[in-house]
Parts: C-alpha cells; sequence; structure tokens
C-alpha cells in the first residue's frame, strides 16, 4: 500500500517518471508475486524448470527471500532521493521548447530517414533471402533455441543484418515525435510505413511482451490516460496478461501452421510467465554455487557482443570463448531439476548483479541504479513541457520491464539496441536544448 501510494502521488504529480515504473515492476516481480504464488497455490505451474525450482521452497524462505528484495527496494529509493536539486530539475519552458523543436527538425528528421532505410532495407534482403514473409516471420521462432544459431537457417553474411534489423524500432517514435513538432502528410507517411516494418520485426522476434511493450508508449500519451493514470495503468497490465497466450498462439500459428490454444486464469497466467526473475533470486547461491561467479565478465562482455564475429575471428578472439550468462543461468537449472529445457531462463535485475561477486557488486549494483534513474529522470523533468518529446521518454520508461526481466547486457546491447539509441538520443537533446537555452531568454521570445 505503501509503493502504490509513492507511486500513486509521484505519478500524478511528474506523470511516467523511470523511478514510479522501476518501483511497481519491482514491487510486482519481487514483493506481489511470491505473496500470490503462497497464497494461491493451487495456480502454480509445474512444468517450467523455474517453477519446479520455486515449488521446491518453503513458504517461509520465499517470504524471507521476498522481504529481502523490500530491503533493495528501499535502498534504491533512498539513493535516488538523496542527490542534491540537479541543474535539469527544473522544467525548460514551452517558447524555448518551440524554438528548439524548430532547429532540431531537419536533423533529427534525416537521422530519422537513415535509421528507418537502411533497418528496412536489411529486413527486405532477409525476407528475400529466406523466400517470403512466412518464411521470415517462423525464422524468430526455430532460431530462439539454446542449441541454435541463425546460421543454421540463413547464410552467416546475412546475421548482422538481424541484429541490425532491431534499429527499425527506433524510427516511428522520431516520427512520431517529427509529428507532433509539426503536422506534416509526409512524416505522418513516414510514420505508417516505419510502423509497418516495426511491428514485422516485432513479430519475427517473436517476443510477446516487447511487441506489447513498444505499443504501450503511444497508449500512455493518448487522451485515455490524462486522469487516474496509475489505476488504468494497472488495468492496462491485467488486460495484457491474457494477451501474452493470444500472443504465443499467434506466433505458433507462424511457426507451424496450427494454433495453440491453452485456458488459464489470470493469477495462473502471472505466475507461469512471471516467476523466473524471483525465482532466479530466491535460489541465487544454489546457481552460483552451480555456475560459479562471474567476476564482473558480464560487465564488459557485453562489447564483444556488439563485435561481428568475422572481425574478432582476425584477431583469434571468439565468443564463444566465453559462455553468455543466460547460458549459464538456463544449464544451472538443468542441473537443478535433472531435466532438459528447451528455452532459455533469463537473468533478472537482481540476480545479474549478484551473479558477478555475490553482495558487494549486488550492492553496488542497487546504489548505482539509483544515482541513475535520478539522473535519467532529472533530464525527463527537464524536458517535461515538451510535448511532442514525450512518447520517446515514455518508450524508454516502459522498457525497464525489459530490461528488469532480462539484465544481462550482452543481450541489452544485442536486442535492445532501440533502447540505447533513443537514451543516447534523449541525452543528446538535453545537451543541445540546455546550451540553446542559455543563447536565449524568455522576455526576448
Amino acid at each position: 500500500m505503501l509503493i502504490y501510494i509513492y507511486s500513486s502521488k509521484s505519478i500524478s504529480r511528474y506523470g511516467f517518471k523511470n523511478i514510479n515504473i522501476f518501483v511497481m515492476i519491482f514491487t510486482l516481480f519481487y514483493i506481489v508475486l511470491p505473496i500470490l504464488f503462497i497464497l494461491f497455490e493451487e495456480y502454480r505451474d509445474t512444468t517450467t524448470l523455474y517453477n519446479i525450482v520455486l515449488n521446491s521452497l518453503s513458504n517461509e524462505e520465499i517470504l524471507i527471500n521476498s522481504v529481502l528484495c523490500m530491503t533493495f527496494l528501499g535502498l534504491i529509493l533512498f539513493v535516488y532521493h538523496l542527490r542534491g536539486k540537479s541543474k535539469y530539475s527544473e522544467p525548460l519552458s514551452i517558447k524555448k521548447v518551440s524554438i528548439i523543436n524548430k532547429q532540431l527538425y531537419k536533423k533529427v528528421n534525416l537521422f530519422a530517414d537513415i535509421l528507418f532505410l537502411s533497418s528496412a532495407i536489411s529486413i527486405i534482403i532477409l525476407i528475400t533471402s529466406v523466400g517470403g514473409v512466412s518464411q521470415y516471420l517462423a525464422l524468430g521462432s526455430f532460431s530462439r533455441g539454446t542449441n541454435t544459431s541463425l546460421s543454421d537457417y540463413i547464410s552467416s553474411g546475412l546475421v548482422p543484418l538481424v541484429t541490425f534489423s532491431v534499429i527499425i524500432l527506433v524510427s516511428p517514435y522520431l516520427y512520431c515525435y517529427l509529428f507532433g513538432v509539426k503536422r506534416n502528410k509526409w512524416v505522418l507517411f513516414k510514420f505508417i510505413v516505419s510502423m509497418f516494418f516495426a511491428v514485422l520485426y516485432l513479430l519475427y522476434n517473436q517476443g510477446r511482451a516487447p511487441l506489447l511493450l513498444f505499443l504501450l508508449p503511444f497508449l500512455l500519451s493518448s487522451r485515455f490516460m490524462e486522469k487516474n493514470k496509475t489505476i488504468k495503468l494497472i488495468l492496462l497490465f491485467i488486460i495484457c496478461i491474457p494477451l501474452l497466450n493470444v500472443l504465443n498462439s499467434l506466433f505458433t500459428y507462424f511457426s507451424y501452421g496450427y494454433y495453440s490454444t491453452q485456458e488459464q486464469s489470470f493469477i495462473a497466467s502471472f505466475l507461469l510467465e512471471f516467476s523466473y526473475p524471483f525465482t532466479n533470486f530466491a535460489v541465487r547461491e544454489t546457481l552460483v554455487d552451480i555456475g560459479g561467479f562471474r567476476l564482473g565478465i558480464d560487465y564488459i562482455y557485453w562489447l564483444l557482443a556488439l563485435i561481428p564475429s568475422s572481425i574478432l575471428s582476425t584477431i583469434g578472439i571468439s565468443k564463444n570463448m566465453i559462455e553468455t550468462l543466460g547460458s549459464v543461468n538456463t544449464n544451472s537449472y538443468s542441473y537443478i531439476t535433472s531435466m532438459e529445457n528447451r528455452g532459455g531462463i533469463p537473468v533478472d535485475f537482481l540476480t545479474f548483479n549478484y551473479y558477478e561477486g555475490g553482495y558487494i557488486t549486488l550492492f553496488i549494483g542497487l546504489i548505482v541504479t539509483g544515482i541513475i534513474l535520478r539522473i535519467i529522470d532529472d533530464r525527463f523533468i527537464y524536458l517535461s513541457n515538451n510535448f511532442a518529446f514525450r512518447i520517446i521518454l515514455l518508450r524508454i520508461t516502459v522498457s525497464i520491464l525489459n530490461l528488469m526481466t532480462n539484465s544481462d547486457w550482452a543481450v541489452i546491447a544485442r536486442t535492445r539496441t532501440d533502447i540505447v539509441i533513443l537514451i543516447l538520443f534523449v541525452l543528446f537533446v538535453c545537451l543541445y536544448s540546455r546550451m540553446k537555452s542559455k543563447m536565449l531568454k524568455d522576455n526576448d521570445l
């Protein structure tokens, strides 16, 4: 209830800041879920490895770990509110925003066009190479297994295009911003076409949460969310849970040509889909005993993930030299249950930092997270009067769910490149706006 009151008041005053969404998602996964897991034992899943492991824990163990998570959240909030007033804490005036948007318009338009054309051409080449749209959509499913690779299905020379295709997810948001600045029909047309390619890529990628989170900011920025934002956000989450089953059936159809439907209650679906972040943390010591500490390698391994394998091979380095954290985590679950897992079990926000060096890196990660959330939110507040820009800020904010449930930096660098680009773009706009605002005086506008 305290978390709800905090979030509700903060959202009413400042809108959807990163700290608000972070707190609500953290509470949902690490506090609400374990409570529901204890209260509704009859709805527990007994098929997935992480739920089998969670079922083996006592209620006392589950509650102790949940209380520990509450303490971690308190530390993040303490660090977040510890910093003094920032130079970005006051919103830029609406008059200055209007002038700066006009100055940025041509630069952003060119940037959006380059990203759109290069990523759209990559998708078209991939569709052509595999023999059509249906084969392209099925490709995502066939290459998602832990023991499979894209090079098993397409030419190794085309694999970088798959990684580059994710950039298409940036273009619709940039065009939406441009259309908010200037109601141009040509920009609207480019927005519609880029949305088509973006949804096509998301259907190929077959990530249910990424698809919903990509569309959600457009709804959050609509008039529907003008009042009672917190309650409506919770209702949207409740609505999205059943949609996960619908999307799962749709992706099964793309891959195998038939629908696979499974009727489940809301609580059963919630526990099935989102138990793994808390399970990871609850059995963190067992996972590390099996897989070993990573000694900080994942804090720098993401740099290798950005470099094509062909380039690394010329200097005698192979990405296979280091087993990915996701693979280590999945194999540890298989070892615990003595069962084979066909998919992967991602590493959540808390467990990722624990894997690197135990509680030392975990506490450092919590402190750094509180600092980063404050730094980003200060810049969000600075741009809060830029109404055309809010859609981009919302896109970054809702992506916290992805970043919290799969915090492997190498995965983020490889599959969430769009969010990285948007964050860098926001930082650029902040610096540009601050520099230009010093040259402008409100009484001269």
